[in-house]
């Protein structure tokens, strides 16, 4: 079986980290080391420093006491005594112990003292010799302090005080100065002398013997530590010479080539994300399919899942590529046939007799040549003063919006050249794209069979013609959306597993898909609404959460957006959650669209005038006051092109109109106070 990337990867880490270990013992073993020859240095220089002063406090005792009984100066006692007295522990100690016998011959010269007085045999103890080096020291003290008894005799001598038989100073007599310098130069003084520096040079070698087989001890084990390391260096150099070719064969080339796929890839998506969006513009034309080759894997390690992870977006990608060209072809068909309808009812409607459509305004918005003939107006001009009597305008309108229809109404009527003519009216309340509006027939009494049955036929014909625009539209949403959502699903896996400019592409890409499904269920919607078939199921619901879902929904499709919400508390209404829900989400989609990146879109829910209002404003260019009311019709919406010319872009206003209208509310479009529009709704609570 062989090794995973982790696998080698601890593997190799595991030995650097133990070379590190052992490396860092032996530089630990050779720093204490270190340490203990200083300290051996140390106890060695001590112990001269001791055996020094041993024999340098001899050799003070022995010329303090000479020149004692020379001079019979009484200076030279009192430093005898205190050479004395420091030796035994009974005095200060100097330090160093060096300047103690200048201070003692030299009134001028001054002495620092430690701060504790510790007699010479105490230190020989401290300093930790071995029995052989302390028994000579031992000795060598011991003959020094009977030579100290003959000396103090001498001075003794000195002063008329002499030994009896016990050795007390029991006997008085006349100093004897002669007896005093027989005692410190004769031969017996000497060979006592010379018997406390044997012990003492014994010492010396004794210890150097001992020093100079730590040293080597320590020169051995030195040895062995750096014979170590280098071992140690050795083998990391190699280990680190090894694991270059190892890892670059088995991460850093497959990685390199997994980087180009994945760029490739990255092109795809972003071009997935174009070809979307210009759907969702209205370009059925677009078509899609990968470019990328597959990599197929052939390591069993985590490359190996990079790379099969890899190809199963690709394939994702290209099912999705393929359902989005099939979806194409299918709107395009669809499309198609609403063209070939809509050819049809305005061949009917061009060769009726007399057609109008009149906007709920009063304005023309479709006329037919029979119309144009008899009263020289066409589109945009007010059909009102055709009328022989205003008052059947009046009523009429009245009627078709109380019951949607008006039939046979028999009403004189003006031509452009003065006649005064009898028809036949009917009226019929209709969309005309997007735009509430009435259609009307007018109908000359001298024809009227003929009119009447040509009116029964074309109403027919328009009845099936709005029957199939439903059927199509259904049609067309219902095959819009299982593509669409399998798109939506696959996209968020992509997101999911990607990072960086491809996450942010499958973002983008996600968005626009998003948006055209949106415009599917918005077209589905306004056709009911239209057709009263759509339920509106109210129930009390908090507008402030519900507001709130909805921007969290649009944030997550659009991140680094800043959508801020305003509210004084909960504002309940009973509305259908789901239908007002879709009306904030469309107007923040709208604003979305309209604002730069770097703007600000805020939401406020409040309470006014016993009515609920919600209000959403964008920083984009605004709306015109002459377009408004347009906007809110089917495809009637405006956007701002760089020439600053508005054009249509869509369903999602009609909706969010017919919705709130729905639920008996109102909703308009006003200025922002800085910048921008503020689309405002109010239901009743």
């Amino acid at each position: 079986m062989r090794m995973t990337i982790r696998q080698l990867t601890k593997a190799l880490f595991a030995s650097l980290a133990f070379l590190a270990l052992v490396s860092a013992v032996a530089v630990l073993f050779a720093v204490q080391r270190r340490r203990d020859l200083v300290a051996l240095e140390e106890r060695r220089f001590r112990s001269y420093q001791l055996a020094e002063e041993l024999r340098r406090s001899s050799d003070e005792l022995t010329w303090f006491s000479r020149a004692y009984v020379v001079t019979g100066d009484p200076r030279y006692e009192r430093a005898f005594q205190r050479v004395l007295d420091v030796r035994e522990g009974r005095a200060p100690r100097p330090t160093p112990y060096s300047q103690l016998f200048w201070s003692l011959v030299s009134d001028t010269a001054s002495v620092r003292e430690a701060v504790a007085p510790a007699s010479l045999r105490d230190l020989m103890l401290q300093s930790g010799f071995t029995g052989a080096e302390m028994a000579l020291l031992t000795r060598a003290l011991g003959r020094s302090n009977a030579l100290v008894a003959r000396e103090e005799a001498a001075m003794r001598a000195m002063k008329g005080e002499f030994r009896d038989d016990t050795g007390a100073l029991t006997v008085h007599g006349r100093p004897n100065q002669a007896l005093a310098i027989q005692f410190l130069f004769d031969s017996t003084y000497v060979a006592l002398k010379a018997d406390i520096m044997a012990p003492i040079d014994r010492f010396a070698v004794l210890v150097e013997q001992r020093v100079q087989a730590e040293l080597d001890a320590f020169l051995r084990q030195s040895q062995f530590v750096l014979t170590l390391l280098e071992s140690v260096f050795a083998l990391f150099v190699l280990a680190s010479l090894l694991a270059y070719p190892v890892m670059r064969a088995r991460v850093l080339q497959p990685v390199a080539a997994l980087q180009k796929k994945t760029r490739m890839l990255a092109v795809d998506i972003g071009r997935l994300a174009t070809v979307t969006t210009e759907i969702a513009r209205g370009d059925l034309t677009q078509a899609y399919a990968v470019d990328t080759p597959p990599m197929r894997p052939v390591r069993d390690d985590e490359i190996g899942d990079l790379v099969q992870l890899h190809d199963s977006m690709l394939s994702q990608l290209a099912t999705t590529g393929a359902a989005i060209s099939t979806m194409t072809a299918d709107l395009r068909s669809t499309m198609n046939a609403l063209d070939v309808a809509h050819r049809d009812l305005q061949a009917i409607l061009d060769s009726s007799p007399v057609a109008v459509v009149v906007s709920v305004a009063g304005v023309i918005r479709y006329c037919n040549p029979r119309f144009v003939e008899l009263y020289d107006e066409g589109v945009g001009a007010t059909p009102g003063r055709y009328y022989v009597n205003s008052s059947d305008r009046h009523e009429m309108l009245a009627e078709v919006a109380s019951h949607g229809v008006v039939r046979d109404r028999h009403v004189k009527y003006r031509t452009h050249d003065g006649r005064v003519i009898d028809a036949i009216t009917s009226l019929y309340a209709l969309t005309f794209r997007g735009e509430p509006a009435v259609l009307g027939w007018i109908v000359d009494v001298s024809h009227l069979k003929e009119v009447e049955e040509a009116l029964t036929q074309t109403v027919d014909q328009l009845q099936a013609l709005e029957q199939l625009r439903d059927d199509l539209v259904h049609m067309l949403v219902h095959d819009m959306r299982s593509p669409l959502t399998a798109l939506i699903g696959e996209l968020q896996l992509m997101e999911m597993d990607a990072t960086g400019e491809l996450a942010e592409q499958a973002r983008g890409a996600m968005s626009s898909v998003w948006r055209v499904n949106q415009m599917a269920s918005t077209l589905l919607d306004v056709s009911r609404m239209e057709a009263g078939k759509m339920p509106i199921t109210k129930t009390p619901t908090d507008l402030t959460q519900l507001a709130a879902d909805a921007r969290t929904a649009l944030a997550a499709m659009e991140p680094g957006r800043v959508i801020e919400i305003t509210s004084a508390g909960a504002v309940t209404a009973d509305v259908d959650a789901g239908v007002i829900r879709r009306v904030v989400e469309n107007l923040l989609s709208n604003a979305i669209k309209h604002t730069p990146r770097d703007g600000t879109i805020e939401i406020s829910v409040s309470l006014a005038d016993g009515r609920a209002r919600v209000a959403v404003a964008d920083q984009g260019a605004g709306v015109p006051p002459e377009a408004r009311e347009r906007i809110f019709q089917k495809y009637g919406g405006v956007a701002v092109r760089k020439d600053r010319q508005y054009h249509s872009v869509g369903l999602g206003l009609a909706f969010c109109k017919l919705a709130v209208e729905a639920h008996g509310g109102t909703i308009r479009v006003s200025d922002a106070p800085t910048r921008g529009s503020v689309f405002t709704f109010e239901l009743p609570v």
